[in-house]
């Protein structure tokens, strides 16, 4: 639980320029009420009021020549979505 906090936290201060966040001590029950209703995500299909960007550049749609690129990588590799 602690080391995927702390990823979540680097997002979280990426998107502020940097600020700095405590990695909270998931033992002491203290520390864990303060998070127990966070649902902060960065994955789009879970967005909801509050979440954050994919990207620290915002929502970025993938550019059309990108995407026939990676299908066409994806389909060599034998990928099917």
């Amino acid at each position: 639980m602690t080391m995927s906090s702390v990823g979540i936290l680097a997002w979280k201060s990426a998107l502020e320029d940097g600020r700095p966040f405590d990695v909270p001590d998931f033992r002491d029950e203290a520390s864990r009420k303060q998070y127990e209703d966070d649902n902060w995500s960065p994955w789009p299909e879970y967005a909801g009021p509050g979440q954050p960007p994919p990207s620290i550049l915002g929502f970025v749609e993938p550019d059309p020549k990108g995407i026939e690129l990676a299908q066409q990588i994806w389909k060599e590799i034998g990928y099917i979505k």
